[in-house]
């Protein structure tokens, strides 16, 4: 009997501790993070289900007939009401549940948004080694918002990176560096800006080019932390240099500074070269090599992926470390 009363104590003991880990928000955002890799999560629950009727409301506001100062103060308006009323409903929920971190474990899977491009890059890698392009080019002009139709192997291989790169970047790693700096709150936000930036991307469609200039300065703004904290967890590596000397030729060559330096950090540390000419409305686009030096092949998409979850799940258990030490 006394022995059952030990046990029973024990297992009881067992599961306070359980609960007290998740009073830590970063334990909780590393459980969140394994459960989004884990769990296969429909579309139709994520974030980017919005990207339509914010396509709508962008067309609205942004009429042909608007001068270019009412497009770049549309350009302003609409993601400022979109964003306050995301971060209000937010606040407002996460207050009804008196701040309890439960909430974050529900609601950050949904947010973190890379299962969608991890199938991306490996149905493109999985193309590429069985030498069928037309298909590949198929499956990542679906995700770019350039034109794909003529690319080459190394091309689309080099594509394929570059979405990979910026994808999990905006849509993932992001979303996990701002829910450590913001909290839940800045973890919605930030991904309504990534959602955002490419519902009004001009790339494509010239009449958004002064409309988007706000959303795509207040992207670069964001992903500023994030491409810092990258780089550092990039040092950890066996090629630390050749990582920072890509992201600091990437910000300084690359049209979005913050967008170059990721990917250079990104092709620096792999050795893979990225950027060079791509075609938007029949228009060529050159753009400078940034990263490394040797070219893209059919399994450099899924190392750029691997490369970044790894940096993200580390961040993510350094994190939890520092908070159940010092709390």
């Amino acid at each position: 009997m006394e022995t059952l009363l030990h046990g029973v104590q024990a297992s009881s003991i067992g599961s306070l501790d359980l609960f007290a880990l998740l009073d830590h928000s970063a334990v909780v955002l590393l459980i969140a993070v394994l459960a989004e890799l884990i769990i296969p999560i429909p579309s139709s629950l994520r974030l980017s289900r919005l990207k339509p009727l914010l396509k709508v409301l962008a067309a609205r506001v942004n009429r042909d007939n608007n001068s270019s100062s009412q497009k770049i103060f549309a350009g302003i308006m609409l993601p400022t009401v979109v964003l306050l009323t995301a971060w209000a409903l937010t606040f407002l929920i996460h207050a009804c549940t008196g701040f309890d971190n439960l909430l974050a474990l529900f609601i950050l899977p949904l947010l973190l948004d890379s299962r969608n491009t991890l199938d991306t890059v490996w149905k493109t890698s999985y193309l590429l080694r069985h030498d069928e392009k037309d298909q590949a080019r198929t499956v990542i002009g679906h995700k770019l918002e350039r034109e794909c139709g003529k690319l080459s192997y190394m091309g689309i291989s080099k594509a394929c990176c570059e979405y990979a790169a910026m994808a999990l970047s905006c849509n993932w790693f992001a979303v996990i560096v701002w829910y450590l700096i913001a909290g839940l709150e800045g973890a919605v936000i930030m991904q309504l800006i990534a959602i955002m930036d490419q519902a009004f991307s001009s790339k494509n469609y010239s009449q958004n080019q002064e409309f988007s200039s706000g959303i795509r300065r207040l992207e670069q703004f964001m992903l500023a932390p994030v491409a810092a904290i990258l780089l550092l967890l990039s040092l950890i590596s066996f090629s630390p240099v050749a990582a920072l000397r890509g992201a600091i030729g990437g910000v300084d060559s690359h049209p979005a500074p913050m967008s170059g330096f990721i990917q250079g950090c990104l092709g620096g540390g792999c050795d893979l070269a990225l950027g060079g000419p791509r075609c938007y409305q029949r228009k060529i686009v050159r753009l400078p090599r940034i990263g490394g030096e040797r070219q893209p092949d059919a399994s450099s998409p899924m190392q750029i992926a691997r490369k970044i979850r790894r940096c993200g799940i580390f961040l993510c258990l350094i994190a939890s470390v520092i908070s159940c030490l010092l709390i």
